[in-house]
């Protein structure tokens, strides 16, 4: 059960909406704008390191949100055993 939730947590809070979406695009359209012809390999080199990266930081943040949930549950069932 616990492991149903934890998925269910973890599935449910990485979700996109298309108002995000728009935001990106209307982003990467300001910048393709502002950004002088000479500094756009610079740039789209930074993006792609960044994009690169992504990836890496959702795991992170998934790992930490269930290293935390079950930190809370322990602790929980600890305290739980100990009073009963």
């Amino acid at each position: 059960m616990y492991g149903l939730q934890l998925t269910g947590l973890l599935l449910m809070s990485f979700k996109e909406t298309p108002e995000d979406d728009m935001r990106w695009k209307m982003t990467f359209g300001l910048l393709e704008a502002c950004v002088p012809p000479e500094q756009r390999e610079n740039v789209q080199q930074q993006i792609q390191d960044e994009s690169d990266l992504v990836w890496m930081r959702v795991g992170l943040a998934a790992l930490k949100r269930i290293t935390e949930n079950t930190f809370t549950l322990a602790i929980a069932w600890t305290i739980h055993t100990l009073l009963i």
